[in-house]
């Protein structure tokens, strides 16, 4: 075969050659997925199932402010979307407040707020705040034949036949982007007719709202930072730790999503690199 005609196909190949070379390029471009959110659970203290209610703190019958609890997370750093989930007990009836057939709940406004920890146990500054309104459904009315010993006096009685004298109801409040180190203290915080930071002087349904506690010895995830304590504020005293509280902890989950990078698939680098040496080889044996 001529010379010329063998440098035109030489150069005819190598043009093709790079041709795919660039659309391998740009699979693999695409294909490499940006950092995707792994949901991670940061601490769990949550009863499973959760059952019709649970033990109580209540904030205006026990002069509460703030009610929380130090915490070892499972994870730290940076993290998206952090969110604070709450078990709380309701024991307000739409009857109490003159609402029965009225309204479907009463709302409330409530703080959630992360606090750095200090040596000591002793809390530290505001990392996070959130304060949302959150809509409480009122509890189901008194059921008649929830009496005797085994039975609340006034209670509701679920699906399952069990008498409660309060009802369970989630809450949750999202943090967004925090930076959270190994330990904090959370703290839920919110007003009634005569307690809180900021007492409302009327009469409503939260007057009825309690934290839920478990007492199922360790969170499921994280940690508590002592035990036989909890972290509370109320008349003449700061959020801060509070001794003999047995095994008793707040209803809490925290999580939160890291962002993982997830890498190009591993076939498309290999057949990319594979390419790019023919080619080099290919150029060579031209020269």
């Amino acid at each position: 075969m001529p010379i010329n005609r063998q440098l035109q196909l030489g150069e005819m190949t190598m043009k093709r050659l790079w041709i795919v070379l660039s659309i391998i390029a740009s699979i693999t471009f695409v294909g490499a997925k940006p950092a995707s959110a792994n949901s991670v659970t940061l601490y769990n203290f949550m009863p499973n199932p959760v059952p019709g209610n649970v033990v109580s703190e209540g904030y205006e019958c026990c002069q509460i402010y703030e009610f929380g609890q130090a915490m070892n997370l499972a994870a730290s750093g940076s993290l998206n979307n952090v969110n604070l989930s709450v078990l709380l007990s309701n024991w307000a009836l739409a009857s109490t407040y003159g609402q029965f057939g009225i309204t479907t709940g009463f709302d409330v406004s409530m703080t959630a707020n992360i606090y750095a920890l200090n040596p000591g146990n002793t809390v530290g500054g505001v990392i996070g705040s959130v304060t949302t309104t959150q809509h409480i459904l009122w509890r189901p009315e008194s059921d008649t034949t929830c009496t005797g010993s085994s039975n609340p006096s006034g209670g509701w009685r679920d699906i399952n036949g069990n008498c409660w004298s309060g009802i369970a109801e989630m809450v949750n409040f999202n943090f967004g982007s925090l930076t959270l180190p190994g330990s904090v203290a959370v703290g839920i915080a919110y007003n009634t007719f005569s307690q809180g930071y900021h007492p409302t002087g009327v009469h409503t349904g939260a007057d009825s709202l309690n934290v839920g506690l478990n007492n199922g010895g360790a969170p499921m995830v994280g940690s508590n930072v002592a035990i036989d304590s909890v972290y509370l504020a109320g008349p003449g005293m700061a959020f801060g730790q509070q001794l003999d509280w047995g095994t008793y902890s707040p209803t809490f989950t925290l999580t939160a999503d890291s962002n993982v990078a997830t890498p190009e698939p591993a076939s498309m680098v290999l057949l990319g690199s594979g390419l790019v040496v023919l080619a080099a080889r290919f150029r060579r044996r031209k020269a």
